[in-house]
């Protein structure tokens, strides 16, 4: 385990407690994308004082045990809970990373890349995938969402991954030799 990661859940909303196509919360997706503790500490999360019970159910649900649950006593903004996250983080380990920090992108493929070498798993694919697509590169995206979707064709999730590279594909021409060279 790599113990310089923390996992920040962010809970605003009452829609992360809806099901959309699938068995599980949209926060319960996100805990499960980033429960592979080769990488992971246990999560951290914020959320509003009204959502703690709620929170807790999801969490008793996959049975993951949480490394801290931050109560907002109103709802600031995502800037402001990732900011306080990171200042209890740092208390707890002051070499410790934040994944969604910026520039934290080059740790998350690196790590991914290592977690993927060995064992493919398609969650992990998945957020190589959204690695790659969110510092723009797009081909290696396409390839990690395609393996993840290859390994799990029924996950929604994954064929979203696809069908965003190929909504850009077809908005930006441009992308198209890019994403060949993959």
């Amino acid at each position: 385990m790599i113990d310089t990661t923390a996992n920040v859940v962010i809970s605003k909303a009452n829609e992360v407690f809806l099901k959309i196509n699938s068995d599980y919360t949209l926060i319960q997706e996100t805990l499960i994308r980033i429960k592979n503790n080769k990488i992971f500490h246990s999560p951290i999360l914020i959320c509003n004082n009204e959502h703690r019970f709620l929170i807790a159910e999801q969490l008793r649900e996959l049975r993951i045990k949480p490394k801290l649950i931050i109560l907002e006593p109103i709802g600031k903004n995502t800037a402001a809970a990732i900011t306080v996250t990171s200042l209890i983080v740092k208390k707890i380990n002051e070499n410790a990373k934040i994944l969604i920090e910026a520039g934290a992108f080059d740790l998350a493929i690196e790590q991914l890349q290592l977690a993927t070498a060995d064992n493919p798993d398609p969650d992990d694919l998945y957020n190589l995938g959204l690695c790659f697509e969110a510092v723009g590169d797009y081909g290696l995206a396409l390839t990690t969402y395609r393996e993840a979707w290859q390994s799990d064709p029924e996950n929604l999730l994954f064929a979203q991954g696809l069908g965003r590279i190929e909504r850009l594909r077809r908005e930006h021409p441009q992308l198209q030799r890019q994403l060949e060279s993959r």
